[in-house]
């Protein structure tokens, strides 16, 4: 197929589809690879953290999260309610799938600690 157009000056002229089809790539390609070296916004261990208290998280059993869930306080397990916690250590919980509930964590990847400090 060719695409027909015409110049104020010059006769009709054809360029052949597949030239416009080759900068049509060339163009998304420059694009893509733009939007795919974008700095994210979370730090990484903020990402994983789906539910990431100041002071404190409490929770009306049964939730269904997916992610970590965690506080970052001197309250420590104190801080969390209506979850399996333990003080400074990572645990997991029936309720929270593909992670873990952190009160207090500062060791591990990620952690509530460095998940607070990344905000």
């Amino acid at each position: 197929m060719k695409i027909t157009y015409q110049s104020a000056r010059n006769a009709p002229r054809t360029v052949p589809m597949g030239s416009m089809t080759l900068l049509a790539m060339a163009v998304m390609a420059c694009l893509g690879a733009t939007a795919a070296s974008a700095t994210p916004l979370l730090g990484s261990d903020l990402a994983s953290f789906t539910v990431l208290g100041a002071s404190a998280v409490t929770n009306v059993p049964t939730s269904s999260i997916t992610g970590d869930v965690g506080v970052w306080s001197s309250g420590g397990a104190n801080a969390i309610t209506g979850f399996n916690s333990s003080p400074g250590v990572a645990v997991s919980d029936l309720q929270v799938s593909a992670g873990t509930v952190q009160a207090g964590t500062e060791t591990g990847t990620p952690n509530a600690k460095t998940a607070q400090q990344q905000l």
